[in-house]
């Protein structure tokens, strides 16, 4: 199986247990596997078995193929990329607001 493809989906479970207010012990629990399984889940190490995909989509109340929306975990790269092409076609008011918002992100920690 391709790494990219585990890799996203263990994000794409992340992404659902935290929206969940799930902790990887409680999901664990629902799922009734060990949470260093979960972790290798989420960490792209362990794909799940068709068992635990329906399990998955019944503790998050969703169809079994809303597991695998991975499109928008996307690379570095290819953000940057989608960022560029969108503020090239900015005008300088746009551009000026995003530059803010961008310098008021980069002072958070």
């Amino acid at each position: 199986m391709n790494k990219d493809f585990k890799m996203k989906f263990g994000m794409r479970i992340k992404e659902l247990r935290l929206a969940n207010k799930l902790t990887q012990e409680q999901l664990a629990e629902k799922l009734d596997i060990e949470r260093i399984s979960l972790a290798r889940i989420e960490s792209g190490k362990h794909f799940p078995s068709a068992e635990n995909l329906e399990k998955f989509a019944s503790v998050f109340n969703i169809e079994p193929s809303e597991l695998f929306n991975i499109n928008h975990f996307k690379s570095k790269e290819t953000l940057i990329n989608e960022i560029i092409l969108t503020l090239n076609n900015f005008d300088s008011d746009k551009l000026r607001y995003v530059h803010k918002t961008v310098m008021n992100l980069k002072n958070l920690k």
